[in-house]
C-alpha cells in the first residue's frame, strides 16, 4: 500500500534520488531495478532536473512531488493521500491530478482525503463526506450535488443586434428586461448573480425542478427573448457539502434544545 501524508515526512539533506534509492534498497531491490524505476518515477512527476537537487533547497511544490513519489514506489494497487494537493498552486495540481487520473484508468484504488471540492469533482468516482470523524453523506459527486443542492443555475447568452452600437444597446437592454421577467415567472426569488454584457447567469431556487417543462419554457420563449444560447446546471458541490453540514448543525442545536 502506498501512502502520503499531508506533512512533509522527507529528508532535507537528501536529494530525490538519493531518498528514493534508500528506500528502494531497504525492500531489497536491486540497482539496476532501483535505476528503472526512478527513471520511470521522475518521468511521470516531471522530476528529471530536479531528482539530484537537496530536497531542503527545493520549492513546497515540488517537495510536494517527492512526496507522492514515495507513496508510488510501494508499486502497489492501493494508494492512499492525505490532501495531495493543499495550498499547491493550479498547474501543479493539475499535474499530480493527470496522474492519479492515470493510475485510476490502470486500475488502481486511490482513496484521498481533501476539503477541495472542485478536486472530489475532477478525482473522485465516490465522495464520503466526514464531519468529526462521522459519515454525513456517500455516493457520486453528481448525486451528491443533485440530492443536497437546491434550485439550478442558468446561463444565457443573448444575440446583439442593431445596426449602430446606440441601437444595439437599446435592444440589448429591452432584452435584459423581457429576459428577468420571464425569470421571475419561473420563480419569483431567482437571483441574477452575474452579468457582462449579454451573458447572464441566474440562480433559480426551484425545490423541485421539472426539466422538460423548464427546456419546453426556454425553447417556446427563446426568440422572443432573444436568446442565442443557453445551458443548465446544478449547484456545485460545494454547496451540496454545505448544505450537508448546515444540516447536521441544525440537527445538533434541534437535540440540544430537546
Amino acid at each position: 500500500m502506498g501512502y502520503c501524508p499531508e506533512s512533509k515526512g522527507l529528508i532535507s539533506a537528501f536529494t530525490p534520488r538519493q531518498l528514493l534509492t534508500l528506500l528502494f534498497r531497504i525492500r531489497g531491490l536491486p540497482q539496476k531495478v532501483i535505476t528503472e524505476k526512478i527513471r520511470e518515477i521522475s518521468i511521470s512527476l516531471c522530476l528529471q532536473g530536479l531528482i539530484n537537487k537537496k530536497i531542503g533547497q527545493l520549492p513546497r511544490s515540488i517537495r510536494r512531488r517527492v512526496s507522492i513519489a514515495i507513496a508510488f514506489m510501494a508499486n502497489s494497487n492501493v494508494l492512499i493521500l492525505d490532501e495531495p494537493t493543499r495550498g499547491l498552486p493550479a498547474i501543479e495540481k493539475r499535474l499530480i491530478w493527470n496522474v492519479l487520473r492515470y493510475l485510476r484508468y490502470c486500475g488502481n484504488s486511490i482513496i484521498f482525503a481533501t476539503t477541495d471540492s472542485h478536486e472530489c469533482d475532477v478525482l473522485a468516482d465516490t465522495v464520503l463526506v466526514v464531519d468529526d470523524g462521522v459519515m454525513l453523506a456517500i455516493g457520486s459527486a453528481h448525486y451528491l450535488r443533485q440530492k443536497f443542492t437546491v434550485g439550478f443555475y442558468l446561463d444565457i447568452k443573448l444575440r446583439l443586434d442593431g445596426s449602430t452600437d446606440e441601437e444595439t444597446d437599446k435592444n440589448l437592454k429591452i432584452d435584459l428586461e423581457n429576459v428577468s421577467r420571464f425569470i421571475s415567472f419561473l420563480h419569483s426569488s431567482s437571483e441574477l448573480i452575474k452579468v457582462n454584457s449579454n451573458v447572464l447567469i441566474y440562480y433559480v431556487p426551484v425545490e423541485d425542478v421539472s426539466y422538460s417543462y423548464l427546456f419546453g419554457s426556454l425553447e417556446k420563449n427563446r426568440r422572443r427573448l432573444n436568446i442565442s444560447e443557453y445551458s443548465v446546471c446544478h449547484g456545485s458541490l460545494t454547496n451540496g457539502m454545505e448544505n450537508i453540514l448546515k444540516a447536521r448543525l441544525e440537527k445538533r442545536k434541534f437535540s440540544k434544545s430537546t
